[in-house]
Parts: C-alpha cells; structure tokens; sequence
C-alpha cells in the first residue's frame, strides 16, 4: 500500500484530474461536460491553482506589463 500522507479518495482524484485539465488550458466547458456537470457551477468547485498553474499565470500578468520593443510599429 502507498502512504501519501493523506486520505485519498476516486473524489480527490476527479479534482486532481479538473485541475490537470485546467492547467492544459483545456476549456471549462469542456472540462464541465468531462466531468457530466450540467451546471459550471459545480465544476468551478473542482478547479484548483495549482502553485506551477499560479507561477505561469504570474509570468503572463508580467509579460503583459513588459515594455515593448522599439521596433513595433507604433499606432500614429
């Protein structure tokens, strides 16, 4: 038997498996009908930042603020 530390259950894996989804940039619709939720609702509740899903979306928020290279053409 694994010692994991904690209780796992089918229950834990579906969320380990939403958030595995979500952090592929799988869509939440898609992720929803996966999961046979008929509401978003329930499915959000499944969905969790996973600390490298929170370290990339950091990066990106960064990227966005970045100064731009002098060579793009410049809106006149």
């Amino acid at each position: 038997m694994l010692d994991f530390g904690k209780k796992i259950s089918t229950h834990t894996l579906r969320h380990s498996y939403a958030s595995c989804l979500l952090e592929a940039r799988v869509s939440l619709k898609a992720i929803q009908k996966f999961l046979g939720h008929s509401s978003l609702q329930t499915t959000m509740v499944y969905l969790h930042l996973t600390h490298t899903a929170e370290i990339d979306s950091r990066k990106v928020i960064e990227q966005l603020f970045v100064r731009q290279p002098d060579h793009w053409p410049r809106k006149k």
